[in-house]
């Protein structure tokens, strides 16, 4: 089985350190994608950043991506997480064979729709 990796995108140096160690720890390959890397398809962000990449970041919102990973790695490290007191991050994704040949950008909207659409439903919730 290849190693599990989590790709962080736009994360602040102190907060990509906090998540960084905690991965390592659940055995995860860390990869901090480059904002340049924000249109290329997810299938090659461990490799080498395409020359013709924009620079300017298409999102600002952390994001993480699980690759190549198992659903007990995943909630370990978010447990890992959690006790360390680290906050959450409100955008995760588990690579799948649907979404690998998505850019982070197509990605990162479709997490949002979903974010959005939760938080809507919970505050529907509440109301009943």
């Amino acid at each position: 089985m290849k190693t599990p990796v989590l790709i962080l995108f736009n994360f602040s140096p102190a907060r990509a350190a906090a998540v960084s160690s905690c991965a390592r720890d659940c055995g995860f390959e860390v990869r901090i994608a480059a904002s340049s890397e924000h249109r290329v398809p997810l299938s090659s962000i461990s490799g080498p950043t395409p020359a013709d990449a924009l620079s300017r970041p298409a999102f600002t919102d952390e994001m993480l991506v699980f690759a190549a990973s198992d659903r007990e790695r995943v909630f370990a490290f978010l447990e890992r997480m959690k006790a360390g007191g680290i906050a959450p991050v409100a955008l995760k994704a588990v690579l799948t064979p649907y979404n690998i040949l998505w850019t982070p950008e197509e990605l990162h909207r479709e997490l949002k729709k979903e974010h959005l659409a939760l938080a809507r439903g919970e505050a529907a919730s509440h109301r009943a």
